[in-house]
């Protein structure tokens, strides 16, 4: 798991997986919370086979800040892509909102 910063759309941090099938909740939630400071502006989980969506929702009601896994973000896109504008509670503020 990496943390990586850009001051090109403010700061962010990177959460990179892997062997992500074998990560536990706990360990995903202390390394968001590692990661995540007052000069981070979102969180963003990138990989797949990893089961993220529903604790990255979660902490983002928590933290008041994005935190997005990448298969919501996927569904996310998928959806306007094919011209679906339905909201979807319970999986973050991208589809919830967006």
């Amino acid at each position: 798991m990496t943390r990586t910063s850009s001051s090109l759309a403010g700061a962010f941090a990177l959460l990179i997986v892997t062997r992500a099938r074998h990560t536990r909740t706990a360990q995903l939630r202390a390394t968001v919370e590692e990661l995540d400071g007052d000069d981070v502006d979102a969180v963003i989980q990138v990989g797949t086979n990893l089961a993220f969506g529903a604790l990255a929702a979660k902490m983002e009601a928590e933290r008041k800040k994005p935190i997005l896994a990448i298969n919501t973000a996927i569904y996310w896109h998928a959806l306007r892509k094919n011209g679906i504008a339905d909201k979807v509670p319970g999986w973050g503020s991208l589809l919830e909102r967006y």
